[in-house]
């Protein structure tokens, strides 16, 4: 394939010069496991450099779609164009490591074999110096150096793993023995620090504090290279892309524009559906009166005309006009039904209203000088703070700082080692792990909502506002996503009448249209809420007041989230 097809204006750079081929193009792709159809004749373009979104539902087929472009997957028809040979990487949502690979070694491995075979070629010809055969194996191996790695990838390695966690002092532990999210900011860290010219990105921001996901965004926002992200991070969506593909029911949609605007595009979109949809039944219910009123006068007419003698008779006029309605009626409903496909779950949510009687004054939590520590190292130190029931606080800090440690003492999960954790009395306490062990995998999600105490209506009305599908509620836990667990959880939750909420990370595994669902509940509950998530539109919208743990230290910020960011930046 040419790599110069012409001259003109390059919409991702907005320059004069030669416009590139995509760098990958994928047309007509099918795919699917079993009778279930995944991606049907999905096409799809990657121009060089630009920074692309893909959205959709849990499920949906995005991993599916990411394999198929790396051609890991083999679609079961349409076909991938990659120009030329670009190097391409994939962050993975599962990563996987070899026993005694370490933390340095999943970086800097492969630099520090191609050095070694380049000072054994080194030392070969300073032995024997009229060897030709070692003298252009030692150019290949130095140019092999300069274009794969160049000279400042060790000084970028340890600049990538600073960020995502993994100081001087963790860099001999081995990968294999590390958490999910451990490896999966690991990965991140070799991947960013290779800078391919192609990067494909599945969650990325799913396990990185704030501040880590804002390091990420400026980098990818300075990478010349071409990204494809799967996110549910909002806020990352915006600061990175300039258009973003939605995947819905096995068709691509695209959107110019950040996720900002697609948004407005996608509701712009249904509002115009909707109306159609209006005047497309409407019309539907004048043909079916239409059809029936036919089919009335034609079984009169017969009836008369028996009664003169013609048997079986069935007026031409009146067969054609019932005909033609019954084709008008299949017809409507038809395209009716590819309008409803093309709607999100969100349409069809019903409304939930949550109440809570207590005092909006009324003490909901207590922490007097708590302390901390696990193996020697103090987590907490003399943290105090008090929350009203009505209030609504985000926990932030980075990752390992003590979040999780401070929400379970909260909920009565951990005991300090010194000072005092109190409840408000007569208070109903809603806990959310991030875990999600407190689940009966055994049961169904409408079993384990009941179980909070609430009627099947109210509990199918819960699972219903979070988006939870109809044919999952009644299937074993243990047969469904994490994302479908979590629903579980924050359905029972908020059905048992609680009256604050313990938030340890909600949003993990939620897909953007079962986020927005959470955020508009949990926007409108009457009660107070302690909240950790690393969803910044999220705590933009719902927190009025920030703690914030640093090296095991509290400190009260009142205001919004926004407001204590920009105190942060200064």
């Amino acid at each position: 394939m040419s790599r110069a097809a012409g001259v003109g204006v390059d919409l991702t750079t907005g320059r004069l010069g030669p416009i590139l081929p995509p760098v990958i193009q994928a047309t007509n792709l099918c795919k699917a496991f079993g009778a279930e159809p995944v991606l049907n004749s999905v096409s799809m373009t990657l121009n060089r450099g630009e920074k692309v979104g893909l959205v959709g539902p849990n499920g949906c087929g995005k991993t599916t779609l990411l394999r198929i472009l790396l051609r890991e997957l083999a679609p079961d028809s349409g076909r991938v164009v990659v120009d030329g040979s670009p190097e391409m990487a994939y962050v993975r949502q599962d990563v996987l490591a070899e026993d005694g690979v370490s933390v340095y070694d999943w970086v800097f491995g492969e630099l520090d074999a191609l050095e070694h075979r380049i000072e054994k070629s080194r030392q070969d010809l300073a032995s024997d110096p009229d060897d030709e055969g070692e003298m252009l194996k030692l150019e290949i191996l130095e140019e092999e150096m300069e274009t794969k790695f160049g000279a400042d990838f060790r000084s970028r390695g340890e600049t990538a793993l600073d960020r995502f966690g993994f100081g001087a002092d963790r860099r001999r532990d081995e990968v294999q023995r590390m958490s999910p999210g451990e490896r999966a900011r690991l990965e991140l860290a070799r991947v960013v620090t290779a800078a391919p010219e192609v990067l494909l990105l599945d969650e990325p921001t799913n396990f990185l504090d704030v501040a880590q996901r804002e390091w990420l965004e400026d980098y990818l926002r300075r990478f010349p290279g071409t990204v494809l992200a799967v996110s549910h991070d909002r806020v990352f969506l915006n600061r990175i892309v300039n258009r973003v593909y939605e995947l819905r029911r096995g068709k691509l949609q695209a959107f110019e524009g950040d996720y900002d605007d697609y948004a407005r595009a996608r509701q712009h979109q249904l509002k115009r559906l909707q109306v159609e949809s209006d005047l497309q039944q409407k019309e539907l219910r004048r043909l079916r009166q239409v059809a029936e009123k036919r089919k009335a006068w034609a079984g009169r007419r017969e009836k008369d005309k028996r009664g003169a003698g013609d048997k079986g008779f069935v007026t031409a006029r009146a067969a054609r006009m019932a005909k033609r309605a019954k084709h008008a009626e299949k017809r409507i409903e038809q395209a009716l039904e590819r309008h409803e496909a093309a709607r999100p779950f969100t349409e069809k949510k019903p409304r939930l209203r949550l109440f809570s009687k207590e005092p909006p004054n009324k003490r909901a939590l207590l922490a007097r000088s708590v302390h901390k520590s696990f193996g020697g190292r103090t987590i907490l130190n003399a943290v105090s703070f008090e929350l009203k029931a009505r209030e609504r606080a985000a926990l932030v800090g980075a990752n390992g700082c003590g979040k999780t440690v401070l929400l379970k003492m909260l909920a009565g999960e951990l005991k300090p080692d010194k000072g005092q954790v109190g409840t408000g009395t007569g208070l109903k306490f809603g806990w959310f792990p991030q875990d999600l062990a407190s689940l009966d995998l055994s049961a169904t999600p409408l079993e384990e909502v009941m179980r909070a105490g609430a009627t099947e209506q109210l509990a199918r009305l819960v699972l219903g506002t979070l988006l939870l599908r109809e044919d999952l509620v009644d299937r074993p836990l243990s047969e469904v996503s994490a994302g479908e667990r979590s629903k579980a959880l924050l359905a029972r939750i908020l059905a048992s009448g609680a009256d604050f909420l313990v938030l340890d990370e909600p949003t993990n595994h939620l897909d953007i249209e079962a986020l927005l669902a959470l955020e508009g509940l949990l926007s409108a509950f009457p009660g107070g809420m302690i909240l950790a998530t690393h969803d910044r539109r999220m705590l933009e919208r719902l927190a009025d007041r920030v703690l914030e743990l640093r090296d095991g230290n509290l400190t009260d910020y009142p205001g919004t989230y926004r407001s204590f960011r920009q105190k942060q930046n200064g």
